[in-house]
Formats: C-alpha cells, structure tokens, sequence
C-alpha cells in the first residue's frame, strides 16, 4: 500500500478527493447550494405538514401579524413567507387582510 503525499514537490497541498466526485466545478458546487438560502427549509416543512396543520399555522401566524401596527414590518414579513413558500405567503396575506378588515 502506497502511502499518499500531503503536498507535491514544491510544497502545494495537495486535494482531498475524499469529499468529491472529483470533477466537481465551482459552478456545480454553486447550483448544488441554490437551496441554501434562508426560506428554503421553511417552505419544505409548510409543504410537509397536512393541510389541518397548514391551516393552523396560517390562522396562528395571521392572528399575531395582524395586530402589527406598521404596515411596513407586515409587508416584510409576508414577503418572507412568500419567499418560503407561494400558497404560504398568499395564505397568510388573505388571512391577515381578512383580520385586519373587522
């Protein structure tokens, strides 16, 4: 069994494949980590749950945004749930919009 060299002859590192497919671009690495972004696994889990419990969730979360005063800080928040997910964002927009009409 060779031993492998950690570096080459003029002292580089040398790379650990170990992790890798071994011709993994920068590009690919980009697109693997597209869903890496802060509402991806918040719109997995909403898409999870039955729809009881997307219900609730919608209900709850309404509940407390609509009594936010600054329509600045609801629109910011719907734009998240949005981003998460679009039935989510529409869901809880419609319920607040409805809380905050009574």
């Amino acid at each position: 069994m060779s031993k492998r060299a950690l570096t080459t002859e003029s002292g580089a590192p040398v790379a650990d494949d170990q992790h890798s497919d071994g011709g993994t671009s920068h590009a690919s690495i980009a697109a693997q980590h597209a869903k890496d972004d802060d509402f991806f696994q918040a719109g997995g889990r909403y898409r999870l749950v039955s729809a009881e419990e997307r219900q609730r969730l919608v209900a709850n979360i309404a509940g407390s945004l609509s009594q936010v005063t600054r329509d600045g800080v609801i629109e910011k928040n719907l734009a998240h749930f949005h981003a998460a997910d679009r039935e989510y964002g529409r869901g809880v927009a419609e319920a607040v919009r409805a809380l905050r009409e009574d």
